[in-house]
């Protein structure tokens, strides 16, 4: 007669634990490549604001010295 793991392994699930444990590490490295995207985006978009900021007032300095 077979073990009573041996009548129950049948019953359990194809997906084990460690491939829950390797889903939430996907999720988790989706979000924090999201956050981090976010943030360059962000730095980027500051740093291109500066400097047509800068661009423009400097424009309007030298419109204006003549």
């Amino acid at each position: 007669m077979p073990s009573h793991r041996a009548r129950t392994s049948r019953y359990t699930p194809p997906v084990g634990l460690g491939a829950g444990f390797g889903g939430a590490a996907f999720l988790a490295a989706a979000f924090f490549a999201g956050t981090l995207f976010a943030a360059a985006f962000f730095a980027g978009a500051f740093f291109a604001g500066a400097f047509v900021g800068a661009a423009a007032f400097f424009a309007g300095d030298f419109l204006a010295a003549d």
